[in-house]
């Protein structure tokens, strides 16, 4: 179960959870410092509490490591966002994706 987010918590998780989306990675602390305008030990205790309230997962010293936690949604967003693979035919000719 995940407890309530503060309006700057939720922000920072659609942030974190839309950066890694788009770029494969998690953000860095200087990242999400420079979009929010805060310091690194603001978003330092943003991200502990979103890891506590059950949002958000890292490995250990590991740099770019925080996702989405299994199971967890973000609030507000009715589904989960990740990646489709697409395969398929272009009608004009002969593109396929994989």
């Amino acid at each position: 179960m995940t407890a309530a987010l503060t309006p700057k918590q939720l922000d920072i998780l659609r942030f974190v959870v839309d950066f890694r989306m788009r770029k494969g990675r998690g953000p860095t602390y200087d990242e999400t410092a420079d979009v929010f305008g805060i310091c690194k030990a603001g978003v330092y205790e943003h991200l502990e509490q979103l890891v506590l309230k059950g949002y958000l997962t890292s490995v250990p010293n590991q740099a770019r490591s925080l996702r989405l936690a299994n199971g967890a949604t973000v609030p507000g967003e009715s589904i989960r966002r990740g990646r489709v693979r697409l395969m398929g035919t272009v009608k004009d000719g002969d593109v396929h994706w994989r």
